[in-house]
């Protein structure tokens, strides 16, 4: 756990994205997880990402007002979805954000995701335990 917290704390706090950029990719791979969905919403807003962003990317869209490394981020959903993203995004978007970028995006959409699954196996197990008593 250790050293997964120590993954945790470079993604959040010693990547070269900025506050929005972290935030925004956060909420991309937080949709459809309410605990991380509703941490987020508030340290988003604050780092800059507008209201209408926000309900944007709830409902699965691309908010008009995001910059095009933005949307190419929003691109990246895909890694939350399938695992993967087209070639063609990751070239965009690697173009956008260089190599330290683009490794740093790739890390923190991991982090999350593994920290999604861990939420939601701690969840139901949890749950098992509370209904097996």
């Amino acid at each position: 756990m250790r050293a997964f917290a120590a993954y945790g704390e470079y993604t959040r706090y010693h990547t070269d994205l900025s506050g929005r950029e972290s935030e925004l990719a956060i909420l991309a791979l937080a949709r459809g997880n309410q605990y991380a969905w509703s941490h987020h919403v508030p340290s988003a807003l604050k780092a800059g990402v507008t209201q209408p962003e926000v309900d944007a990317l709830h409902d699965l869209k691309v908010a008009t007002t995001l910059s095009l490394a933005s949307k190419q981020r929003w691109n990246m959903h895909g890694i939350r979805q399938h695992g993967q993203v087209s070639e063609a995004t990751f070239k965009k978007t690697r173009a956008e954000f260089g190599e330290r970028g683009i490794t740093d995006l790739t890390l923190l959409c991991g982090y999350f995701m593994a920290l999604a699954s861990m939420v939601n196996a701690f969840h139901s197990l949890n749950s098992s335990r509370t209904t097996s008593h």
